[in-house]
């Protein structure tokens, strides 16, 4: 096929997203490559091949061609903000990423487009500290994931660093927290939820059950409240209640997943009142 000389950037990046939906990676890729090829002047072609890259997962030669255009000066917006998920997706240096992301932003990409890079960037330090067991560590960097962007993921990362490291108080500071910031909004039954587990290791009980019990009025809460509620109504000796709220959801879940989690602790609890 004869490619224009010049081909608008939409209409550029809607061929490339058909060809990769019907399966033609190939077609794709060779496409974004003479795009690129006979646009060498426009810095939407050299990211859209580095896009297509990224979408096909081939992360060396994606890795390669996003240093390359990181050090061009002649490299655009389009092209900064491509290279910086590249650079994140495929394990660059927290820094590296941080400095595109920067050059991307004065080159004139908006930073609310770009603040997620930084914020999942700063996200994976914060969870690879904490599979090292470095709670202090993986709590600095995931406060500050979330200082950048709200996501419930970091949020029970980091309440869960917080209860390793055995600050339970903090854990509940930092939910309450989340749960009056507005960015959080859309997010407030799984805060929720957080909350509760916070509450509950730092014995709160009462309160966390209140709590829990508002979060599973919710139709859909990303991480499930059943186990922790259940928990908390077993330590405080309501274990015929725990029986009746996880009967109760199994009964009235929608979908296979949602139906098997209730289930799943309610036979534990069985279980270990029959001991």
């Amino acid at each position: 096929a004869v490619i224009l000389p010049f081909i608008s950037e939409a209409k550029a990046s809607a061929l490339i997203r058909n060809l990769l939906d019907v399966g033609l990676d190939h077609d794709a890729l060779t496409y974004a490559r003479r795009l690129s090829i006979e646009n060498p002047d426009a810095d939407f072609a050299r990211a859209i091949e580095l896009q297509t890259l990224y979408e096909l997962g081939r992360a060396d030669e994606a890795t390669v061609l996003a240093k390359e255009l990181k050090e061009l000066p002649s490299s655009g917006p389009l092209a900064m903000y491509w290279a910086a998920r590249v650079l994140l997706k495929w394990g660059a240096d927290h820094e590296d990423v941080v400095q595109t992301v920067d050059r991307a932003v004065q080159l004139g990409t908006p930073s609310s487009k770009v603040k997620g890079i930084i914020a999942k960037s700063e996200a994976r330090i914060g969870r690879t500290a904490a599979h090292a067991g470095q709670f202090a560590e993986a709590v600095n960097w995931l406060r500050r994931s979330l200082d950048t962007e709200a996501d419930i993921n970091v949020l029970s990362d980091l309440i869960d660093c917080l209860l390793e490291a055995n600050e339970a108080d903090a854990a509940v500071t930092t939910a309450r927290t989340c749960l009056a910031n507005h960015s959080f909004d859309k997010l407030r039954p799984d805060v929720l939820v957080q909350l509760g587990k916070a509450l509950r290791y730092s014995l709160k009980l009462e309160e966390a059950k209140a709590v829990l019990e508002q979060a599973a009025t919710y139709p859909l809460v990303k991480q499930a409240p059943e186990a922790i509620l259940a928990d908390t109504l077993e330590l405080l000796g309501e274990a015929d209640e725990a029986i009746r709220f996880l009967t109760g959801r199994a009964t009235t879940a929608e979908g296979c997943r949602r139906v098997a989690t209730p289930l799943y602790y309610l036979n534990l609890l069985r279980g270990r009142m029959a001991e």
